[in-house]
């Protein structure tokens, strides 16, 4: 459950390492001439890894928001027939009462 800027701020922090990343690689080729496959694993997984990740903040805040919206709507529609039960209430209370002068 995170917000919008939470789960920004989680994607700028992944593509930040994702950069870094690629950086130290093109500082290795440039000393080492090769990076070593151990090395290109580890990007790799990492790359896998924040993917996953920025794809389940993301899915987790899409299904938070959804659920924000139905409960928003659910109790705009409570609050929508409260007041058309008070009214209808009031007019036959208001009603009953001129009635009731009226006899008297």
């Amino acid at each position: 459950m995170l917000s919008l800027e939470m789960e920004e701020d989680v994607v700028l922090r992944v593509k930040g390492m994702e950069k870094m990343l690629e950086g130290i690689v093109r500082e290795l080729k440039a000393n080492k001439g090769v990076v070593d496959e151990f090395i290109r694993d580890d990007i790799a997984r990492f790359r896998h890894c924040s993917k996953d990740v920025i794809t389940h903040h993301t899915q987790v805040s899409r299904n938070v928001r959804k659920r924000l919206e139905d409960v928003t709507i659910h109790s705009q529609k409570r609050v929508r027939k409260t007041a058309q039960s008070n009214l209808l209430y009031g007019v036959l209370c208001g009603m009953s009462f001129c009635m009731l002068l009226q006899l008297m």
